[in-house]
């Protein structure tokens, strides 16, 4: 899906349409997500993962930048987020530190590492889902110090990892985003606070 502009006229529609979009992601897809506050990403984002068959509560990673989410079932842990074996950066249930806390380079572990789990557990699921929210990162769109601040804690490494890239606010760290990655921007249409026009672009 790409270069479309889809008519949202509840939150209901805006969830129906990322589940319908995610049915064809593939690992090393990056959605990335624009729009105000209160646009309706955060709804987007659910209806993203749910498509992708994230099975647990999905909620806006504001304060930890990175939430990481196992897609498929695994034996006996079908719905925890990976935990993460590097120290740093990321805490235990696979989410980043917020950004003040942050040591500098080499502070996110890498992508795809899953610690304490049979080999048979990796295998079983399909790929991660890497959800970001880099509203805390800078303030502007194309915020150099922004970008500079996601490449020294390892944030490039999950652009190029083996997963799906969903990330809000993307505009604040467009610089750093791959060609080829797909921009949807979720705009509140006049005269109606229940709608939205979301744009999908590919670039």
């Amino acid at each position: 899906m790409e270069n479309e502009t889809f008519c949202s006229r509840s939150r209901e529609d805006t969830y129906n349409f990322a589940s319908r979009m995610a049915q064809s992601a593939k690992p090393g897809d990056i959605i990335c997500l624009t729009g105000g506050l209160g646009s309706g990403k955060t709804v987007f984002a659910k209806g993203f993962a749910a498509g992708l068959g994230v099975a647990r509560e999905v909620v806006s990673p504001t304060f930890t930048m990175l939430i990481e989410y196992p897609i498929g079932r695994m034996p006996g842990k079908a719905d925890e987020p990976y935990r993460v074996a590097a120290p740093g950066g990321i805490d235990e249930t696979g989410s980043m530190d917020a950004p003040g806390s942050m040591a500098g380079p080499g502070s996110m572990a890498a992508p795809g590492r899953v610690a304490g789990r049979p080999p048979e557990a990796a295998a079983a699921q399909r790929f991660p889902l890497y959800h970001f929210d880099v509203y805390r990162l800078g303030e502007r769109p194309n915020d150099s110090a922004a970008v500079l601040r996601f490449e020294d804690i390892g944030g490039v490494e999950y652009l190029f990892g083996d997963g799906v890239c969903l990330i809000e606010w993307a505009e604040i760290i467009g610089p750093a985003i791959p060609e080829g990655a797909l921009w949807v921007e979720i705009k509140r249409c006049a005269g109606d606070d229940n709608e939205r026009e979301i744009a999908v672009r590919r670039e």
